[in-house]
């Protein structure tokens, strides 16, 4: 087995998978073609791993779901001025009251 063997067998799985470029699918082809220890690999391996259902992200489904935690963020940032005003004019009455 030479480099070039090695190199082909560590990419084989992404092979199977679908995730290699363009170009380098099409350089394991062309070794799978010519190598035929590594093509008896490949279809050892072929069996064994299979292609990944990945979701792919939809770009305006991320930004709703940003908004959404930015509302939320900005709720709880509103609520909590809000008491701690509501908590300040508590002790501003009850430091006036006993001065009186």
């Amino acid at each position: 087995m030479n480099a070039s063997c090695e190199i082909i067998r560590d990419l084989l799985p992404l092979y199977v998978d679908g995730a290699l470029s363009d170009a380098s699918a099409a350089l394991v082809r062309e070794h799978l073609r010519e190598c035929h220890p590594c093509r008896l690999n490949y279809r050892q391996l072929k069996p064994v791993v299979k292609p990944c259902a990945v979701p792919v992200p939809d770009s305006r489904t991320e930004y709703g779901e940003f908004l959404r935690r930015l509302r939320t963020r900005r709720t709880i940032l509103q609520a909590s001025v809000a008491a701690s005003m509501a908590t300040m004019a508590t002790l501003a009455i009850v430091a006036w009251a006993k001065r009186r």
